[in-house]
């Protein structure tokens, strides 16, 4: 008869030499998203007079809260696929 043993113990997700790795580079990518969005804002504001620059930060603060209940639903759906 074969020796029946435990199953492997799992690390805790937040242990996991893959979750770090994913972790650092969604944080690196951030990073990046935000110094884009600012030089983009910068070279906005100098090349836009005052009313175009006003509505165009307005239209991209409404994309940015439309964009919101689209990335809870995209994280709802991870969730629930991944148990």
């Amino acid at each position: 008869m074969p020796n029946q043993c435990c199953p492997p113990q799992r690390l805790p997700v937040h242990k996991s030499p893959i979750f770090l790795k994913e972790a650092v580079v969604y944080s690196g990518l951030s990073i990046c998203a935000g110094a884009v969005g600012f030089m983009a804002q910068s070279a906005f504001s100098r090349y836009l007079a005052a009313g175009e620059f006003g509505t165009l930060s307005t239209v991209m603060g409404i994309i940015a809260l439309l964009v919101v209940p689209l990335a809870a639903v995209n994280q709802t759906l991870t969730h629930y696929l991944a148990h």
